[in-house]
Order: structure tokens, then sequence, then C-alpha cells
């Protein structure tokens, strides 16, 4: 199976983006190691002469600290979202034996937004992408580069024939400012 290939793949479906979360998901992973090489290691400094207890303890601790950090980086790596011309699919790792899959039709999607968190987002690059459609909204947490699989879902969308481009229509009236409305082809209008 190639990379524009996976399992469940419909006739005539072309990928056209595979995405992951940040590796800023697995930031708890690398909090409880450093959690466990200070526990680990303060009885080792303490004791002059430490005894074969704290040694076991001290190397248990930091191989509880290295699963953990093996575990989150487990879940990050084995999340994929794949974007084909037809649909988004989410391949989501719960545990070490747990996954959902969830499929998404590109046609129902009515708006596709991202949300910075914070400083951090802005220079690691992740964020939340919030995808809203006629059977309700998906939250993606931690996404890395959201405003540009933002994009790609947009123009997939249009592409997919789900919802339309804006087209602004420039309206001039004598005495006022320049207005302009918004018009979908769905006949919905936007006054700016």
């Amino acid at each position: 199976m190639s990379e524009s290939e996976f399992l469940g793949q419909r006739k005539d479906e072309k990928v056209l983006g595979v995405f992951r979360k940040s590796q800023y998901q697995t930031r708890r992973g690398y909090y409880v190691l450093v959690a466990a090489l200070a526990i680990g290691l303060v009885p080792l400094l303490i004791f002059s002469n430490p005894w074969k207890m704290v040694w076991w303890f001290s190397i248990t601790v930091v191989v509880a600290g290295l699963v953990y950090l093996g575990y989150q980086y487990v879940l990050w790596y084995y999340t994929v979202f794949v974007l084909t011309n037809e649909r988004l699919r989410v391949i989501q790792q719960n545990g070490f034996f747990r996954r959902r899959t969830t499929d998404l039709e590109l046609h129902g999607v009515a708006s596709v937004s991202v949300d910075t968190p914070n400083v951090l987002g802005v220079v690691f690059k992740y964020g939340t992408l919030h995808i809203q459609s006629n059977v309700g909204e998906m939250t993606i947490f931690n996404m890395k580069n959201p405003e540009r699989v933002c994009a790609d879902i947009q123009n997939a969308v249009v592409e997919a024939g789900g919802r339309k481009p804006a087209k602004l229509k420039s309206d001039k009236k004598e005495d006022s400012e320049p207005r302009g409305e918004i018009i979908f082809e769905d006949d919905e209008r936007i006054i700016i």
C-alpha cells in the first residue's frame, strides 16, 4: 500500500493530504519523564553510599517515565488525518490497542475555522481546528500547521461540490461609504 492509499479507500477517491497533530501533544510524556528523573535521581544524590533498594527504585521510576513518554508518542504517531477529494478521515489512536475512525463527508462541511490558543501556538505552529458540518461540529486540538490544513480542507470542500466560494459584490451609493455584500451560491447574504 502506497502513501496515497489507505484501508477503506473508495474507488476513484484520491488522497489530497495526510496530516498529524503537533508533537506538542506529547508534552505530558516529557513532563512525566523530567519528574521521574528528578524523583529517581534525588535519592542517589542524597545518600553517599546508596544500597541496592535505592538503585532499583531510581531505575524503576526512570523506566516508568520512559514508558509513559513512549505511550504519548504512540498516541501522537498513530493519530492521522487523511483528506481525500470526498471526505476527511480521522484515525485516532486512543490507547495501545484502541483506535477510532471517523469519516466526515466534504459535501456536508459548512465552515472550517482555526483558533490559535496562545503564544506557544504561534511559535510552534499548532492550534485548534473547528469543522462545522450538517451533522455537528468536529474539533481537533493541537493540529500542526492549522492554517494550511484549514485552507486545504476548504479547497477540497469547494472541489467536492460543497459550499461555493464567496463572491464580493460591490455596491456604491451616492453620499455613502462604499459597501459590499458577500453572496453565496445558496442565496445566503452577509452585508459588510
